[in-house]
């Protein structure tokens, strides 16, 4: 003779067999609580520190747009340097041949 333990066992796997895949219920899906708390805490600091990377990542984006634009400010004040000095040439070049 089985016991009510064993019946009431072999009833719940009947019905966890009869239901349709992917449906479950509260008793298969116990978790301590302690673990849920853990977790939410290991989540929260990977959610601060991915945003402190994509914060360092503006940054660094930023700083390297400064650099391109001083770095072009210098090359087209050296340019306008050279044309000026060219210009400067010719000038000095009409008035020594006229003499």
């Amino acid at each position: 003779m089985k016991s009510s333990t064993e019946k009431d066992e072999k009833m719940r796997r009947e019905k966890i067999k009869a239901r349709p895949r992917g449906v479950f219920t509260d008793e298969e899906w116990t978790i301590k609580a302690s673990l849920t708390v853990e977790a939410s805490l290991v989540v929260s600091i990977c959610m601060l520190i991915l945003g402190h990377l994509m914060m360092f990542g503006f940054h660094v984006w930023d700083e390297s747009l400064d650099t391109v634009y001083e770095t072009k400010s210098e090359e087209e004040h050296a340019t306008e340097r050279f044309r000026r000095i060219k210009a400067g040439q010719e000038v000095l070049s009409l008035f020594t041949d006229n003499t």
